[in-house]
């Protein structure tokens, strides 16, 4: 063959993308070349793979040439060059093969002996992209199986991996969408010196199997999260109707003091209990007590109806809490009384958590939990003696709860709250 039609054959490579489209123009071109007559229109199998060969053994004489001359005259191919581990031959059809180490496996000979083929070449990269069409975008790993079954190529992975790169299709199919920004934190969360549970949120974790005489009921439970001091409170309640909700509100409005904002998701029987309270507490304020009372009414806020990124203050507690429950109760049932006090621990085991990093400072051993703000003390089993400050001299009750108050905001003004700093997408 000529050095023209050779050029004119690297040309149709280089600017045709179909490497079926390639096989068939240089078929149709031997077909009149040879004048072939009484062929039928179509092309035979035999017309395509003589194709292929010619356009194997024109690409391997012009990146492998040094080696095939070599070889031709009978000698191994060079160490230096980068075929010398492949053991390679020349065919009958003067195409190099991999030689290896598998001459005796009972398989094709394509199998045993691939053709070889420059990475470089666009020959490869055209067969690497029909061979993905054709497994119907399959990954890396596959295309590459089926290709070593015939094709040794030089560099292999890595061209397969660039050329699925550049896919289309599969970057469609696998792209991740784009994280958005987070917001800056809500005011709610920011409004420190003010009580605890001041601003909560709330939602429901469970259900949990309980022993009712001899029946199985179930129970959830109903977590209360303060969402500046970090501060817990949970509640067990029966069903998740609207009556469990307002009971369990009214419960921790007992114990806890009333907030100013309640925050959760939009389910229907928060959204019912909302109502529900604004309605009653409207009707308190009318029977006559004094104005300030309405400054005091709870504002209820709902994450929005499609925002499941919404509520992540209290739901990264949920999941604490269903973990500690996990390894509490082993997947076994128990009582109503067992299951309040096992919610109580659980209770107790998040107020205790620390806020932020533990130095190693000894004059500041005291990790900043939310028990600092609701007792007094860093942990519910530290006696209330040993958290005594040497700072307040009056003998007064208030004067120490004071100051204890002012040093957990304080701490918390300084260690907790830059860390809410960072955007973590």
């Amino acid at each position: 063959m000529s050095a023209a039609e050779t050029n004119r054959i690297l040309h149709l490579i280089d600017v045709t993308s179909s490497y079926k489209r390639i096989l068939r123009v240089i078929a149709y071109v031997c077909r009149f070349a040879y004048r072939r007559k009484g062929s039928s229109e179509t092309l035979d199998a035999d017309e395509i793979q003589m194709a292929q060969t010619l356009c194997i053994r024109i690409v391997q004489n012009i990146f492998m040439g040094n080696e095939i001359a070599d070889m031709q005259k009978g000698r191994k191919v060079n160490e230096s060059s980068k075929l010398i581990g492949l053991d390679p031959f020349l065919d009958e059809q003067n195409l190099m093969r991999v030689g290896g180490r598998i001459r005796r496996a009972d398989v094709d000979f394509s199998t045993k002996h691939p053709v070889v083929l420059p990475g470089e070449s666009s020959l490869a990269h055209r067969i690497v992209w029909q061979r993905h069409l054709d497994l119907m975008h399959a990954g890396t790993e596959r295309v590459l199986a089926d290709l070593r079954a015939e094709f040794w190529i030089t560099g292999g992975r890595r061209l397969v991996r660039r050329v699925l790169g550049k896919c289309l299709h599969c970057r469609k199919l696998s792209a991740v969408p784009k994280q958005i920004m987070m917001s800056d934190l809500a005011s709610e969360r920011l409004d420190f010196h003010a009580p605890a549970f001041t601003n909560v949120g709330i939602d429901f974790l469970g259900p949990f199997e309980v022993i009712v005489k001899r029946s199985r009921e179930k129970r959830y439970g109903c977590i209360f999260t303060c969402l500046v001091s970090r501060a817990v409170h949970l509640e067990l309640t029966p069903s998740l109707n609207l009556n469990s909700v307002i009971q369990a509100v009214k419960r921790f409005i007992s114990r806890r003091g009333r907030p100013r904002i309640i925050m959760s998701d939009n389910g229907s029987s928060f959204v019912k209990a909302a109502k529900c309270l604004r309605r009653e507490w409207s009707e308190v304020d009318i029977e006559g007590l004094s104005a300030s009372l309405a400054d005091l009414r709870i504002k209820w806020k709902f994450s929005p109806p499609h925002g499941p990124h919404f509520g992540g203050a209290w739901e990264r507690l949920i999941g604490v809490a269903k973990r500690a429950l996990c390894a509490t109760l082993h997947g076994n049932n128990c009582t109503d009384e067992v299951l309040t006090t096992i919610l109580a621990e659980v209770e107790a085991l998040l107020n205790g958590r620390p806020l932020c990093y533990i130095g190693e400072d000894p004059s500041n051993p005291e990790p900043l939990t939310p028990f600092m703000l609701l007792t007094g003390r860093t942990n519910i089993n530290v006696p209330v003696d040993v958290t005594s400050d040497k700072e307040c001299t009056s003998n007064k009750h208030w004067c120490y709860a004071q100051k204890i108050v002012d040093r957990f905001w304080q701490r918390w003004q300084k260690e907790y709250l830059p860390t809410l700093q960072h955007r973590s997408r």
